[in-house]
């Protein structure tokens, strides 16, 4: 036998073992299956088939295996699931699998099946591409349960790209140096597309490799947050947390919610003047270097060791004078101290700050970028979300950026920095330290009430620093008037007005940042008035009134309100029992942290409009334990625990049967209504709260926000009811202008 012959012969048996992995069940099953794929074979676009000659061979071999059947694709599906057989059975699942969520474009989803069909049918025929066709499989079954919500917004239009274009497009997303998205999670995701895809294009030969059993597998996850410096000697900590072992398949929203939980964290202090090799005295000054972190961290008017006004002035007026003298040694080093000042940076972060240049090439101001995951929604969301700007401008005074190319500072060292501040500190009496130049921007804004969003956003600090980065939207005019009104403080207490004149930068007025899933008015009025309207048509009919739709709209209802009265994050058993409310004062005790280590619960005031809504969903609860009594022992029973808080508050029902209240199964049924994340309330209140001006240490306690190593309302704070009643009133003002005390069924 020649190669061509032997070739010929391994293909014939690639096809014949890729027809038995394809339609793998009894006649009638496989009609079912040889049914889809006739389907998916007709409505794939003409600029991807023309690429495709086994496509005339994959329709022949369906339509002989066609007849009539009654047994629907999903049936098909769930004997594979029921069977455990999914990761045997992975091709015939994936043909099997509908699109669930309703909000989803439909004739997208298709074309990628479609697609996909075909590029594994090509593969097969090719042999040693098993684990491409197992991942990608895999990936669109997924995509159709509507586990893939954090990636659709980043596949490419199909409609819109020829099969090498479309390549091309998954090759620039998953270009790791290159790739606009920062998940590695998403990459990995968009891989399982983009290698199939590319092998069938290429006509790629497969390979095997083996891989032993012996490798960790386990999942796991850690936040490593940024360095913080106690001093200028090194003194300095960081903080590993959320070191945890779970699903590998969490959304987004998932770990939004995850970063405010204080799990088990370790804590590593650095001190290079430390030589005692005492381990008991090593221990004790580690605890006394981190407290002294956490303490000045809190900003605190009584603090010795913070930047006081007369050295700030003392620190601007030497600087200024030595940037007018010109080109001297000194003046790089005046230059880079103020940029710190104003900037809020260390000398490594300001050297990594992107520049912001004028028409004419010179620097003008600095660029943040603010990328939040919620910012790449898939397409279907944008009319009902708001278009979100990740980069941001700040102006810099001219006096500093005179002469200014960069901000590397190359040919200045620390030892020249400190050598400076020592000359000042000399002359002056004062004790000034980089890190307490460095510091000064959080430190007086902290001391103002700033949001610390708007101060993190302007020291450019990672977002899984502090967890409120993820859920507020605010507008940048109001960042770039804090920053200017800083600058502006900056020049006046060295009473020097050119300090203030600022480079002119493009405006950006309307522009917003942060977190699209701060919704407008008008879209939050008509979901509740449609959720309303279909609640009241069940109503008005004895034989709907407490059916599974009208229970499951009530029950979304009312969930979505108290998603907006309290800021419950998305748990099983969201919402707790009844048992953790008081009705007489409105009191809601609220723990949606037990992953944490201690007591994080935290106790709010429900709004009126929300009170009423709650007791009117117990009413109902009531009156369908009754109803249900005679009828389903089961269903009666559940309606009952709700009342003597043996169960969780909130139920769903599907098929005469009970399904708990769990995020997946919240997000199933919301799907139709309001396809958004299941804790976007929390990022519309916290925005919402933030424009009316509550307190940021407030906004915090009602988030559940761990701030400076504690929670509110734990030991120490000062924090009371009455403050909690001024956010339930803001609140309560905002339920009435979506309209929902007409609203109430």
């Amino acid at each position: 036998m020649n190669r061509k012959e032997i070739e010929e012969r391994f293909k014939s048996r690639n096809i014949d073992a890729f027809l038995k992995k394809l339609f793998p069940f009894s006649a009638c099953e496989n009609a079912v299956i040889a049914e889809e794929i006739i389907r998916l074979c007709n409505l794939l676009a003409s600029h991807h088939s023309s690429h495709f000659g086994e496509l005339s061979f994959l329709l022949k071999e369906s339509l002989d295996r066609k007849h009539p059947t009654s047994i629907s694709p999903e049936l098909v599906l769930h004997k594979i699931a029921d069977s455990r057989q999914l990761g045997v059975k992975y091709i015939p699942a994936f043909v099997a699998s509908t699109l669930l969520r309703t909000s989803y474009d439909r004739s997208k989803f298709d074309q990628y099946k479609a697609l996909t069909l075909i590029s594994i049918t090509r593969l097969s025929f090719m042999g040693k591409h098993d684990a491409k066709i197992k991942a990608i499989c895999d990936e669109v079954r997924l995509f159709a349960n509507g586990q893939r919500e954090a990636m659709a917004g980043y596949l490419p239009d199909i409609n819109k790209y020829s099969f090498p274009e479309l390549v091309k497009q998954f090759t620039q997303l998953t270009d790791r140096e290159k790739s606009p998205i920062k998940s590695a999670r998403i990459i990995n995701q968009l891989e399982h597309y983009h290698r199939p895809y590319q092998a069938s294009l290429q006509w790629s030969e497969g390979y095997t490799r083996s891989v032993t059993t012996k490798q960790f597998r386990q999942a796991g996850t850690l936040t490593v947050s940024p360095r913080q410096y106690l001093n200028d000697e090194g003194d300095s900590l960081i903080e590993i947390k959320q070191l945890h072992f779970g699903s590998r398949n969490n959304e987004i929203w998932q770990d939004e919610d995850g970063l405010g939980n204080d799990n088990r964290s370790l804590t590593i202090v650095t001190s290079p003047s430390s030589v005692n090799k005492d381990y008991s005295l090593e221990v004790m000054k580690a605890r006394a270097i981190q407290a002294r972190i956490r303490k000045k961290n809190m900003h605190l008017p009584c603090d010795i060791y913070s930047f006081t006004n007369f050295e700030v002035a003392c620190l601007v007026q030497t600087c200024l004078k030595t940037i007018e003298v010109g080109d001297t040694n000194e003046n790089g080093v005046a230059k880079l101290l103020m940029l710190m000042l104003l900037m809020g940076n260390t000398i490594e972060q300001l050297r990594k700050t992107k520049v912001q240049r004028s028409t004419r090439k010179s620097v003008s101001g600095f660029i943040r970028k603010h990328n939040l995951p919620t910012h790449k929604l898939r397409a279907e969301l944008h009319p009902i979300i708001e278009n979100i700007s990740d980069n941001l401008s700040f102006p810099l005074p001219k006096l500093i950026t005179q002469g200014v190319n960069n901000f590397q500072f190359r040919d200045i060292g620390e030892k020249e920095i400190k050598a400076y501040l020592q000359d000042i500190n000399r002359k002056h009496h004062t004790h000034i330290t980089l890190t307490k130049v460095s510091g000064y921007l959080r430190q007086k804004l902290s001391l103002e009430q700033i949001d610390p969003v708007i101060i993190e956003i302007i020291c450019g600090t990672d977002i899984k620093a502090a967890p409120a980065l993820y859920y507020t939207q605010l507008p940048y005019s109001s960042i770039l008037n804090t920053y200017q009104r800083y600058i502006n403080f900056i020049a006046s207490v060295n009473r020097n007005p050119e300090l203030g004149i600022l480079n002119n930068l493009p405006t950006q007025d309307n522009m917003l940042i942060g977190s699209p899933l701060h919704i407008r008015t008008n879209t939050l009025k008509s979901l509740f008035s449609e959720l309303n309207q279909l609640i009241q048509k069940s109503l008005k009919s004895p034989s709907s009134k407490f059916s599974e739709e009208c229970h499951n709209n009530v029950t979304l209802y009312t969930q979505l309100i108290m998603g907006l009265s309290c800021g419950y994050r998305p748990v099983t058993g969201w919402f707790g029992k009844l048992e953790h409310y008081h009705l007489a004062t409105g009191e809601c005790w609220i723990s949606d942290k037990e992953k944490s280590t201690g007591d994080c619960s935290r106790v709010i005031v429900l709004p009126k409009t929300a009170l009423k809504v709650f007791e009117q969903y117990l009413t109902y609860i009531e009156q369908a334990a009754i109803h249900h009594g005679n009828k389903s022992q089961a269903i009666s029973i559940r309606y009952h625990s709700v009342l003597n808080s043996q169960e969780h508050l909130f139920f769903y029902r599907e098929k005469d049967q009970v399904q708990e209240t769990i995020p997946s199964a919240f997000i199933a049924l919301v799907d139709p209504i309001f396809p958004l994340q299941p804790n976007w309330p929390r990022h519309h209140i916290r925005s919402l709260l933030l424009e009316n001006n509550i307190p940021p240490e407030l906004i915090s306690a009602w988030m559940g926000h761990q701030g400076t190593g504690k929670h509110a309302f734990n030991q120490f704070s000062h924090f009371n009811r009455k403050q909690m009643r001024t956010i339930s009133q803001e609140i309560n003002n905002h339920l009435i202008e979506i309209g929902l005390e007409r609203n109430i069924w």
